[in-house]
């Protein structure tokens, strides 16, 4: 939707909120959250933009509105509203308008530990902008304030900053504070401010809740380098420190290249002889190289269809794939094709690193030990479909993978992997249960949950955790609630090693049944048979069972099994 495509028009947002929520809500499988807003000053357009944003990516809101500048009696003291509404996130809007009471740091450590203690949920805190008119002294003040928020968000996860400070010095201090809208409305900032705020925390949210992108699609030509390889060759090529734009591009490939190692995957679409377009990155001034690239495609075909199929050999959705060319023609024809693909309306180089990281495609809240790995394991799925080719017989493909697979109950150095997990899969997903890093804390501890992940490795390389599962155990039986598995280990007979292991440990508990749920959306058909494939038996519209008193015989046949620790 063009309205709110970044760079946005904060006036036409403003003016056209209402219909633009209207419609967003007509998308299929939005994901419901619920998030507690505190205030610091009046909230009014806040929580209506945010919603707007937070629908276009993918996530439904339902709020809780705390009473005026009363974020410390919100919490502190009882609230049986707040209690009822169990947030999934809450977040703190105080700025430097609060800070006219010098115990304010004082006040928001006792609500951040208050929440933590009581709620269980992740935190966004806004950090504290400078006035317009201060003294070194007052600046001073509000730089440690901002360091001491920042200290506290290293030493607790589930905690996040919404970075103020950086947003109002972007927008201008001039213009950030309004004071007539402060006197009359209690408005802390200009109305015209909202959207920019209201965006950046949507990409917070956006990220905790795995509606990141997943990979960015390049073009070459005068998008990689300046001029056309095929015509000025390798050494000709506008790349370096010699030329304004050569140097803008060299800029533009140490970006791609940070991209790449915090997990990003890169991949290359190019109307071009393979042969030329792969000689380029012999440049000298080449930054990114060909291992960088996990997917090459050079040809002279669609750069649609050649998107699509990049996106099914890396088995991710279009919507996961940020595509950036210079030409406009191309960009239309891609939007055009592929709904639900991001495309920056930019030409320039100059305005590519603005842009991406202004619309937070890849917007970071934590890096797991996955995600530093994942163009490894893309690239050792590539191997694996080659190899794959070469077999007629599937099974005997899947013996020749020696595979072997770890499956324990979770462990707390792997919390903020198995998080990012369950809220990043939709296609293996039984329930759509999103958990938060707090809850998944809680549960792992709680005795009545069993909880499960999965590893899976072969003779190509790691596979990282890759399933994750959780069940609650009432009177005699297990109840499923929560299965995930990610879509790069599909069909190599995983999911019966995890339903080994689950049975053998329900065995082990005196368990007479597992109860299981399939709640059907648009994008789990994937699993709408799984429950059959294993055996339950349906006894009701979204409920299965499986018998435990029966004896079992293990469903895997191809993984080994690494013992429990």
């Amino acid at each position: 939707m063009k309205l709110i495509d970044y760079p946005f028009n904060s006036a036409e947002i403003l003016r056209k909120k209402k219909t633009l929520k209207r419609q967003l809500l007509n998308q299929n499988d939005l994901q419901k959250i619920r998030i507690a807003i505190l205030s610091g000053s009046t909230i009014g357009d806040i929580k209506d933009v945010l919603e707007v944003f937070l629908l276009s990516f993918g996530l439904e809101p339902q709020f809780f509105v705390g009473q005026y500048n009363r974020f410390y009696e919100d919490i502190v003291f009882e609230n049986k509203e707040l209690a009822y509404f169990s947030p999934d996130l809450i977040y703190i809007h105080t700025t430097t308008r609060n800070l006219s009471d010098e115990s304010c740091m004082d006040k928001l450590q006792i609500v951040w530990r208050k929440i933590k203690e009581d709620y269980s949920c992740p935190i966004i805190q806004n950090n504290f902008e400078l006035p317009v008119s201060s003294t070194v002294a007052d600046c001073r003040k509000i730089n440690i304030l901002n360091v001491e928020t920042n200290d506290h968000a290293e030493e607790n996860s589930d905690f996040y900053i919404n970075d103020i400070q950086y947003l109002s010095a972007f927008y201008g201090l001039e213009n950030w504070f309004d004071e007539q809208n402060y006197y009359l409305y209690k408005y802390a900032f200009s109305v015209n401010a909202i959207p920019l705020i209201c965006h950046n925390i949507a990409k917070i949210i956006k990220s905790l809740f795995g509606k990141n992108q997943k990979c960015i699609v390049l073009d070459l030509d005068n998008t990689l380098w300046g001029g056309i390889v095929g015509e000025v060759g390798v050494t000709g090529i506008e790349l370096g420190m010699e030329t304004a734009l050569g140097e803008a591009y060299s800029e533009f490939q140490r970006y791609l290249k940070k991209l790449h190692e915090r997990g990003v995957i890169l991949a290359v679409c190019s109307k071009n002889d393979e042969s030329i377009a792969k000689a380029a990155f012999q440049n000298q001034n080449m930054i990114l190289q060909l291992e960088d690239i996990t997917v090459f495609r050079a040809n002279w075909g669609n750069k649609a269809e050649n998107i699509a199929h990049i996106a099914k050999q890396l088995n991710i959705s279009p919507e996961s794939i940020v595509f950036v060319d210079d030409s406009p023609a191309e960009r239309e024809l891609v939007r055009c094709a592929l709904p639900g693909i991001m495309v920056p309306e930019v030409g320039s180089v100059i305005d590519f690193i603005p842009h991406i990281e202004g619309a937070g495609y890849f917007y970071i809240t934590s890096i797991s030990s996955d995600d530093l790995s994942r163009n490894e394991f893309y690239s050792a799925d590539t191997k694996r479909n080659d190899a794959k080719n070469t077999f007629t017989d599937y099974g005997k493909y899947l013996h020749s993978l020696q595979m072997s697979s770890k499956i324990q109950p979770f462990d707390s150095s792997d919390l903020d992997r198995i998080t990012q997990l369950i809220n990043k899969t939709n296609q293996f997903n039984l329930t759509t249960k999103r958990y938060s890093l707090s809850e998944i804390k809680n549960i792992a501890a709680n005795g009545k949950f069993v909880t499960l992940y999965a590893t899976l490795d072969d003779k190509f390389g790691s596979n990282g955790i890759v399933s994750a599962f959780i069940g609650e155990t009432l009177d005699e039986a297990m109840h499923i609630r929560l299965w995930v598995m990610s879509c790069r280990v599909f069909k190599r007979d995983l999911e019966f090693a995890v339903f080994d292991r689950l049975v053998e440990i329900c065995v082990g508990k005196g368990l007479t049944k597992l109860v299981g749920y399939y709640f059907k959306t648009e994008k789990n058909g994937f699993v709408a048979n799984l429950f059959s494939d294993i055996g339950f038996s349906k006894v009701a519209e979204d409920t299965w069972e499986f018998d435990l008193v029966a004896k079992y015989q293990c469903k895997s046949q191809y993984i080994k099994l690494e013992e429990a620790v």
